[in-house]
C-alpha cells in the first residue's frame, strides 16, 4: 500500500470518527465461540475452559480483516481489556497484514498511534 494510499486511508476514518459511526464506542461480547459474521464496534472475548482466551473484532479500518489478540498471559505477546464503562484494551494493536494500520482502543473508541 502506497504512502497515498494510507494517509487517505487515515484521513477518511478521521473523517469519519468525527461524522459517522466512528463516534460510538465499541461494545463487548464474551462468547464460547466467535460467530461468522462479526458485528460491527463489537469486541469477542472469547473464553476456553472458563478464561479469557483471545479478543476478536472486525478490522476498524474496514479492510475485512478479523484482529484476533492473545490475551493467554503464558504466551507473548498478550492484551487486556478493562471493560469499566467502555473499553480500553492494552497494548496498543499494530497490524502489519494489510491495512498497515496501528492504533489503540481507549475508552471504547479508536485513537491512531502516532
Amino acid at each position: 500500500m502506497s504512502k497515498k494510499t494510507r494517509l487517505l486511508k487515515r484521513f477518511l476514518y478521521w473523517f469519519e470518527g468525527r461524522f459517522g459511526e466512528h463516534r460510538k464506542p465499541y461494545k463487548l461480547e464474551i462468547v464460547d465461540a466467535v460467530p461468522e459474521k462479526l458485528k460491527n464496534r463489537t469486541i469477542y472475548i472469547e473464553r476456553l475452559n472458563g478464561k479469557d482466551y483471545e479478543l476478536d473484532f472486525a478490522c476498524p479500518f474496514k479492510c475485512g480483516e478479523v484482529i484476533q489478540l492473545n490475551m493467554d498471559k503464558t504466551y507473548h505477546p498478550f492484551w487486556k481489556v478493562y471493560p469499566k464503562n467502555k473499553i480500553t484494551i492494552t497494548p496498543s494493536i499494530d497490524v502489519q497484514d494489510v491495512c498497515r494500520c496501528h492504533y489503540f482502543i481507549q475508552n471504547g473508541k479508536i485513537k491512531i498511534a502516532q
